[in-house]
């Protein structure tokens, strides 16, 4: 199981990788929902992989109440 965790790290860090060569700029990572929770195996693993100058960071925040917090802030702000 621990193979698996570091290999999806690995295959989510070349992903990450190559949006930011698509993007064209290095920008921060986050790994959010219930895969944010399956432990550093597999979060260490993704952060060894990305650019030294890319942030990251893990919320493990349930995505329906970051949407609603967002949703609510965008109201607030008129974006």
């Amino acid at each position: 199981a621990t193979e698996i965790l570091q290999d999806a790290g690995t295959e989510l860090g070349r992903l990450a990788n190559v949006m930011l060569r698509r993007l064209g700029q290095i920008l921060p990572v986050a790994l959010l929902g219930g895969i944010a929770n399956l432990g550093p195996r597999l979060t260490d693993t993704l952060q060894a992989s990305l650019p030294g100058m890319s942030g990251f960071s893990v919320s493990t925040v349930d995505p329906v109440q970051a949407a609603a917090a967002l949703a609510v802030r965008l109201r607030s702000t008129g974006d």
